[in-house]
C-alpha cells in the first residue's frame, strides 16, 4: 500500500452535484489495458461516482469504469480525486472518488440517468 497516494484525512464529499446511492451493483475497473478488477458500486452524480474496491488506486490515476451486469451503457473514462481506507470486519478496503472526464458529457449524463432508476 502506498501511502502518499492515499487521503487519511476526513472524507467529506467535495462533490457540487447531487449524488444517488447505489446498492448491490457491481462495476469493471480497467487500471490500464492489462489490469482490471471489480469495484462495489456506492453512488452516482452527474459528475462521477464513488466505489470500493480491495486494491488501491493511486489519486490521479486514469481509468474505465465499465457499467454493471445488464445495464446498457458504454464504458465512461474517469480520473481517481480521492481514495479512503476503510476497515472492516473482513480487512481493509478502498473507497474511491471518481470524476468523469469533461469529453464524457453525454455518457456521464446517460450514466446518472441509467443507474439511479436502478437502485
Amino acid at each position: 500500500m502506498d501511502a502518499a497516494n492515499i487521503i487519511r484525512e476526513d472524507y467529506e464529499d467535495r462533490r457540487d452535484a447531487l449524488r444517488q446511492s447505489i446498492y448491490n451493483m457491481t462495476v469493471k475497473i480497467d487500471t490500464d489495458p492489462n489490469t482490471s478488477q471489480d469495484g462495489l458500486l456506492l453512488d452516482v452524480s452527474r459528475t462521477g461516482l464513488r466505489f470500493r474496491t480491495l486494491k488501491n488506486i493511486p489519486c490521479g490515476s486514469s481509468l474505465v469504469v465499465h457499467p454493471p451486469a445488464g445495464v446498457d451503457l458504454p464504458a465512461i473514462s474517469a480520473t481517481v480525486l480521492r481514495v479512503k481506507v476503510v476497515d472492516g470486519h473482513d480487512g481493509s478496503s478502498f473507497e474511491c472518488g471518481v470524476r468523469f472526464e469533461d469529453a464524457e458529457e453525454l455518457r456521464r449524463h446517460n450514466w446518472w440517468l441509467q443507474l439511479r432508476r436502478r437502485r
